[in-house]
């Protein structure tokens, strides 16, 4: 062989295999299978959380609930500025963490489009 051919094997020898058709295919519906998968996580976490904030507010809602009753036919001496502090952290609460949880879990179109417009 001669330096000539030597040279040609060198410069002709393929560098790597390109991607075809199919391999473009394959990534793409492999790239919508792992966004279908991201997808159902996510409303499995945003039901699960729904779930434990139903529990969270209503076990709170018993518990302030049971201690007004509690007073009420006891005849338990609290002081009104308590029983107000106590009836406004209660509703303060039972408003604000469901309305945070909420936020996240579901935010704005205008926000949403922000993370999800991958596309």
């Amino acid at each position: 062989m001669t330096d000539k051919d030597n040279l040609k094997k060198i410069l002709v020898k393929p560098v790597g295999r390109i991607a075809g058709s199919e391999d473009l295919k394959k990534e793409e519906v492999r790239a919508k299978r792992l966004k279908n998968e991201a997808t159902e996580s996510e409303l499995k976490l945003k039901k699960g959380i729904c779930a434990w904030v139903k529990w969270v507010v209503s076990i709170y809602l018993s518990f302030i609930s049971f201690v007004l009753l509690v007073l009420v036919f006891n005849g338990g001496k609290l002081d009104n500025s308590v029983i107000i502090t106590l009836l406004t952290t209660t509703t303060i609460n039972i408003l604000g963490l469901p309305l945070m949880i909420i936020k996240s879990l579901f935010p704005s179109r205008k926000r949403y489009k922000k993370f999800y417009s991958a596309d």
